[in-house]
């Protein structure tokens, strides 16, 4: 699919420029939080890091994450220990980005890039470099807290909750009151040489724990590091003309094959991978390789995850594609299952509803400002295409 990408974020290497002038209160604030960590953003011995980090729910592991940075620039790989799968999010300095299992990479823009941005400021300790400006006192996590608001042009606005005696963060609201309102909360800190660093902590509505691990502060890393993983699944254009499909209804049917098995399924771009009924997927041979759940309209369901070694459609070829499979029919008119996310990610696809045909083409060889239509930008972050509406 087209993508158009701005860069949203160039401001960012002169964040040291926002010379804060706060009030009396607000700088005694700061000072003890600075005493309390005993180092600040942009100290020499702290410019790049490499750090891993394990996410639990109770006393079992989810993920194991690998942490590289150059001030506020960052990659973080995660590994999906139930699933078996791998992705990856960071920042370049000109855009965040998301990259999924199968190293389908896209730009995060809008609200998600304003929320990650304020997440780094927090997490990195930058915001010490904007203006603080307390708006009140709070008791919350069972303690009392100074709430400080500090903005960035191109984040969303945090409310950073401080202990006015020590100067540790307890946690932070991003967006307070808007759309995108996201709350941490900070469960502990752990001293480090004599630094002090978050360790623990955990999105307020969620019962999973984020755990510092290893921390390699001066580690060699560099800009290239921290661009997107290779992608893994890949695609063989053999056919850029049209090819039929069926329309039944607000039903787009297409036929094509897995592992050489061939089957019917509906062309969804509201689903965020390939998803084979389970009937099917023992039909292609398909074997587990992990184990995760799917969420609809009609709530959670288990699916396993394999991966499928050709994916055929209108002579095109996807190869080595991660696949998620094990419900029963998904429809009448494609009861093997559903194609999204991973099928559109790195094509260029056109539907034609007049003549009910589909077209694949490499993205390369296409130019989207030559195609007729309305042209908008969306986020797939989450592999779904959203994007702002007014009614």
């Amino acid at each position: 699919m087209g993508i158009c990408i701005i860069a949203l974020l160039s401001a960012l290497c002169f964040i040291t420029q926002f010379a804060p002038a706060r009030a009396d209160d607000a700088s005694t604030l700061l000072a003890k939080h600075k005493a309390y960590t005993g180092w600040q953003f942009g100290d020499e011995s702290l410019k790049t890091s490499e750090m891993t980090e394990t996410v639990t729910r109770g006393d079992t592991v989810e993920k194991r994450q690998r942490i590289r940075r150059i001030g506020l620039l960052y990659r973080i790989d995660s590994r999906d220990v139930k699933a078996g799968i791998d992705s990856s999010i960071g920042f370049t300095g000109n855009l965040f980005w998301y990259s999924d299992e199968n190293g389908f990479t896209v730009p995060l823009i809008g609200d998600p890039a304003k929320s990650s941005l304020a997440e780094d400021l927090f997490f990195t300790d930058a915001i010490t470099q904007l203006p603080w400006n307390i708006v009140r006192s709070e008791h919350r996590w069972n303690k009392p807290y100074t709430v400080v608001r500090v903005e960035q042009p191109n984040a969303f606005p945090m409310e950073v909750y401080v202990d006015p005696e020590s100067g540790a963060y307890g946690g932070v609201v991003i967006d307070p009151k808007g759309d995108s309102e996201t709350t941490i909360q900070v469960v502990d800190y752990r001293s480090d040489g004599d630094k002090r660093f978050i360790s623990h902590w955990k999105f307020d509505s969620s019962r999973r724990i984020f755990a510092l691990g290893d921390i390699k502060a001066g580690a060699p890393v560099t800009a290239q590091d921290l661009h997107p993983p290779p992608q893994t699944a890949r695609w063989d254009f053999k056919n850029s003309n049209p090819f039929p499909i069926r329309l039944t209804g607000e039903r787009v049917v297409v036929k094509a094959r897995v592992n050489g098995v061939e089957g019917s399924f509906l062309l969804d771009s509201g689903a965020a991978s390939i998803f084979l009924s389970g009937a099917f997927a023992r039909r292609a041979g398909l074997k587990a390789i992990g184990h995760s759940e799917s969420y609809s309209l009609f709530g959670a369901e288990k699916v396993d995850i394999g991966n499928a070694a050709t994916f055929e459609i209108g002579e095109n070829v996807l190869h080595d594609v991660k696949v998620y499979f094990g419900p029963g029919e998904f429809d009448k008119d494609g009861p093997d299952g559903l194609l999204g996310f991973a099928l559109l990610a790195s094509s260029f696809v056109t539907i034609d509803f007049e003549h009910s045909t589909l077209q694949i083409q490499d993205p390369t060889a296409v130019n989207p400002g030559s195609v007729q239509g309305v042209h908008i930008a969306v986020d797939l972050s989450d592999g779904t295409p959203t994007t702002l509406m007014y009614v």
